[in-house]
């Protein structure tokens, strides 16, 4: 939304510049921004999927075309490449639409294809004649919707959204096809009443259609401005309050309480950098005086379990040390190209594997991991939606689900094996069923509206997911033990995320401190020591 503020307000500035040569501007920006996104695409896709940046180069091309053609630098089409760039066009928005999936890197190079795409076909329009593609363009129905497009663009997710909040469930078939036609009809009265008027207007705004309001054209930035910073305050509220949680009371918010059921060690054992990491930095999960046996290595997986192992190790008089970092995967040279994870990730798993050389003691390594999101590289319910696939030490980036997993299967058995060359007794804890939905929320609000809602996953559903992880967990060719997590949080038929009063994760995929403590006994036959 930033594009449609920001960019034209560009616009009227550089306008006012006799000596701004607007098109230059605009393929500069269009040039820098380019670049930036197939750098942010890779090292940071979540924000160069959502922010202005690594996303503004895709306006400029549409910019760039008006901006040539009105002052000459391009001539309109003849009839031959008129014919050639509507075709060319609409094959690469085609070749878009059926070949881009979850794991197609997007904006970055990918978004040139439907970008250019539709940059043909507003040329091969210019001049107003005919031509095969404009023909099918130019259907009725075609051009009701394009007429509707950016209202539609407009109301849709919120509609969405809202519905799925009211809801607090998936959207069906019968839903969301009511949400697409209340989307539409929304779309139909503001382009009616809002765009039409505001286009046609010639000193005054929304003459048309709204008799009763008339704001000058001088007014407009003002009343706009300030409808903006209103909103944008109340999100920063809300967002720094944390949601006003004091408006909740009773039920829900014992239910959102759990929220914050989390380990009490996470405050101090969380992020070290890789260069601190050491055998006396490590913190220890028992307070007293034994000398560390065992080391946990994991992920965030592995801090929500770590006052478990804790407890576990402190009832049989041990204690150990806690290696967890937060979205790395406990496997060597591997990570996942967010943030800086890259030099971060990399680092923290060499300086572990340094440690375990350097101290014998520690004769048992326990790994734990949200296994699933980093072999597949998605989240459970969120298949289809941008992902954060492997990359290699050595410079390989997975671009593919297929690739991803070998990538996976590759650093699990790398990881093992070193493991193993160390003379260490390696213990795979399994993964913990993902649900989807922030449990939490989802029951509180539930609660306020006097309604019970009990989340879960049916079982068949988590080993589905799991398929290719529990496939690892079995190879024969690597030694180790593997711990399956799931039968403590599972029956036989579903994996349900509450105990029948209250949430037993603190979101969507990690156990809460009452949810983990669930495992002490599996933690306290990994701990025991072997019998002589």
């Amino acid at each position: 939304m930033a594009h449609y503020v920001l960019f034209p307000a560009l616009l009227l500035w550089l306008s006012r510049k006799s000596s701004a040569n607007l098109l230059n501007v605009v393929l500069g920006i269009g040039v820098a921004s380019f670049l930036f996104s197939i750098w942010a695409v890779d090292a940071t896709p979540g924000a160069a999927f959502y922010l202005l940046p690594s996303r503004a180069w895709e306006l400029m091309v549409g910019s760039g075309l008006a901006l040539a053609l009105l002052q000459g630098r391009l001539r309109p089409p003849g009839k031959v490449l008129r014919e050639a760039a509507g075709g060319i066009g609409l094959l690469f928005i085609l070749c878009a639409v059926f070949t881009f999936d979850a794991y197609t890197p997007f904006p970055g190079p990918a978004a040139l294809l439907p970008c250019v795409g539709t940059g043909l076909l507003i040329y091969a329009g210019v001049g107003g004649e005919r031509y095969v593609i404009g023909r099918l363009l130019g259907l009725r129905a075609l051009v009701f919707i394009g007429l509707l497009s950016y209202s539609l663009y407009l109301w849709h997710w919120p509609v969405i959204v809202f519905l799925k909040h009211y809801l607090l469930e998936p959207l069906d078939v019968r839903t969301m096809s009511a949400a697409i036609v209340a989307s539409f009809a929304l779309a139909y009265l503001s382009w009616r009443f809002v765009e039409r008027p505001f286009r046609k207007s010639t000193g005054q705004m929304f003459s048309e259609g709204w008799g009763w309001l008339r704001i000058e054209d001088t007014h407009l930035f003002r009343v706009t401005g300030a409808v903006m910073a209103l909103a944008i305050a109340i999100g920063l509220i809300l967002d720094q309050g944390d949601g006003l949680p004091a408006r909740l009371h009773g039920e829900a918010a014992a239910i959102y309480a759990i929220s914050e059921d989390k380990a009490p060690e996470r405050k101090r054992c969380e992020g070290i950098a890789p260069q601190d990491v050491s055998y006396e930095r490590l913190c220890r999960l028992v307070d007293n005086e034994v000398a560390p046996s065992f080391l946990v290595w994991g992920d965030s997986h592995g801090v929500a379990m770590m006052h478990t192992v804790g407890a576990a190790a402190q009832a049989l008089q041990l204690n150990g040390l806690n290696a967890t970092s937060n979205g790395c995967v406990p496997l060597l040279d591997l990570t996942r190209p967010a943030r800086d994870l890259d030099a971060t990730c990399i680092g923290f798993a060499q300086r572990i594997i340094d440690i375990l050389a350097q101290h014998p003691q520690l004769q048992t390594v326990i790994l734990i991991s949200r296994w699933a999101r980093h072999a597949e590289g998605t989240a459970y319910g969120e298949e289809g939606k941008p992902t954060l696939l492997l990359r290699h030490v050595d410079g390989r980036q997975a671009s593919t689900q297929q690739e991803n997993r070998a990538l996976f299967a590759e650093g699990f058995a790398t990881t093992l094996a070193k493991l193993h060359a160390l003379q260490r007794r390696v213990v795979v804890i399994g993964p913990v069923p993902e649900i989807g939905v922030d449990v939490p929320s989802i029951m509180a609000k539930a609660a306020m509206r006097g309604r019970q809602l009990l989340p879960g996953v049916p079982r068949q559903a988590f080993l589905q997911r799991q398929a290719f992880v529990l496939q690892q967990m079995d190879r024969s060719d690597l030694s180790f033990e593997y711990r399956p997590v799931h039968e403590y949080f599972c029956d036989a038929q579903n994996c349900p995320a509450h105990d029948g009063v209250l949430p037993i994760y603190f979101d969507d995929n990690h156990p809460a401190l009452r949810g983990s403590e669930r495992l002490q006994p599996l933690f306290a036959e990994v701990l025991k020591p072997a019998k002589p």
